[in-house]
Parts: structure tokens; sequence; C-alpha cells
């Protein structure tokens, strides 16, 4: 028999043993590199199908409507079969599904970067180094966009920035637990 250890831990558990219920999909990162640009449009083209679907089921009382929420219809005229089509938001309705453009502005002028590589300005040092202000990034789409723009944003790497968004955008990167366990944010600001 194994030893009571007692209570697990939170580092005792496996990610994998809890249930995810969101997920964010990141396309984009190299401006010129096309296929998870491909798929988060293909991801926001299921969403916008799943919600008109939802509408008209919504707005029908009518029995003989087509309710079938299982097939996605492809009205494409090319191999894919209708059966084949899975909507993620079909079938997985509970799962939150964001997407978000990682490099817009590279993308935009089909550079792998603008300033340097972004996938290099997600160390703990470089994402404190940069200040956003988050007014701004409400009142742009920052999935899409890249919004911090002013002083302090055009003395950095257009990647640095956005490395800032998209930290904030999707939770700190690093965080560290205190004497109880908790969980809090370590590139968070402080005085």
């Amino acid at each position: 028999g194994g030893k009571d250890r007692g209570p697990e831990r939170s580092s005792d558990v496996s990610p994998f043993d809890r249930v995810i219920t969101k997920v964010a999909v990141v396309g984009g990162t190299h401006g010129n590199e096309y296929t998870g640009v491909w798929c988060i449009k293909a991801i926001e083209h299921q969403r916008q199908q799943h919600q008109r679907q939802q509408q008209q089921q919504n707005a029908s009382d009518d029995s003989n409507t087509n309710t079938n929420t299982n097939i996605n219809i492809n009205t494409n005229n090319n191999n894919n079969t209708a059966e084949n089509k899975i909507n993620i938001f079909e079938k997985f309705p509970t799962l939150d599904v964001q997407t978000l453009l990682a490099n817009p502005r590279a993308y935009m002028e089909n550079k792998r970067f603008v300033d340097t590589d972004l996938n290099r300005e997600f160390s703990e040092e470089k994402l404190r180094r940069v200040t956003i202000d988050e007014t701004v990034m409400e009142e742009c789409d920052v999935r899409n966009e890249f919004c911090s723009d002013g002083d302090v944003a055009s003395s950095l790497a257009v990647e640095a920035v956005r490395a800032r968004e998209i930290d904030s955008l999707l939770g700190p990167k690093f965080r560290t637990e205190d004497a109880e366990g908790n969980a809090s944010s370590s590139s968070s600001s402080s005085s």
C-alpha cells in the first residue's frame, strides 16, 4: 500500500488533471507566416456560423426547420464534405475559445517582425520594462490591432509593446505562490 501523504499541494496536481474551460488560439506571431492567421480566421468564421445558427434556431418555432447542429454545412465547392466538418462551438459549447492576432503590424507589412522577434519579448525582465495604458487598450480592438501608441511605445520595439499587451490580455506569464499556495503575478508593477 501507499503512504497517506495528506492533502495534495497545488504543485502536485498536473495541469492535465484539471478540466480545460478556456483556450486562447494565437496566430500571426511572425507576420509572414500565415497558417496561424488562417486558423484564427477559420475559428472566427465558425463562431459567426454558430451564432447565426443559434439566432435562427431561437427565432424559429417551426419544428420542420433543420436544427441539426452536428453538421457544419459547407457551401464552397471543394472536396470537403459537410460530414467531415466540425464546428468547435457546437462540439464544445462550454469551452471559451478566444483568438488573438499576435503581431498585426508585422502581418500587415508581410514581415516576420517589425523591430524584433516577438517570441523573444516575453521574458520577465522585458515584460516589466514596458508599461501600457489600459485606457488606450480599451478603446481599440487589441486582439487584432496594435494599440499602445504614444511616447513610451514609440521609443520601444513594436514587439516589446505588443508582448506586454498580450501579457495583459492573456494573463501574466510569470506567477509566484505565497506561503498559502495562492498564485499571484510577478509581472505586475509595484511601487
